[in-house]
């Protein structure tokens, strides 16, 4: 994770990749991959003392994969922005356990308006 400070305002970013396959001895095998890019920011206001957070933005892309001994597989790729989802595709025999968010609830590529 990165952290950076600008005057009157606060930023990280996060890039994460975690895979784990699993072959038990009793059971069938099971394995995910997912890979996170994340970023944010928080402006802060100029009052002394205690400062306030006046405005935020942030976004993420996850993709992410499972499949196992039986054939099941669940794959997922998604975006958000700001406070919105800007994309979600799920594909994969386990699809209808978990489907994608409703086309009506997706922003445009700019994202959600955010806190303000």
């Amino acid at each position: 994770m990165v952290i950076v400070v600008f005057p009157g305002a606060y930023g990280s970013e996060v890039n994460q990749t975690y895979t784990r396959a699993l072959q038990p001895p009793t059971d069938t095998y099971r394995s995910i991959h997912s890979v996170q890019h994340a970023r944010g920011s928080v402006e802060m206001d100029n009052w002394p003392g205690l400062q306030h957070a006046i405005r935020g933005k942030g976004e993420t892309d996850q993709t992410f994969g499972y499949t196992d001994g039986h054939g099941q597989t669940y794959f997922r790729d998604v975006a958000t922005k700001n406070d919105g989802w800007i994309r979600d595709r799920v594909w994969g025999s386990l699809r209808d356990g978990n489907p994608p968010v409703p086309r009506s609830q997706l922003y445009s590529p700019d994202g959600g308006p955010g806190f303000r």
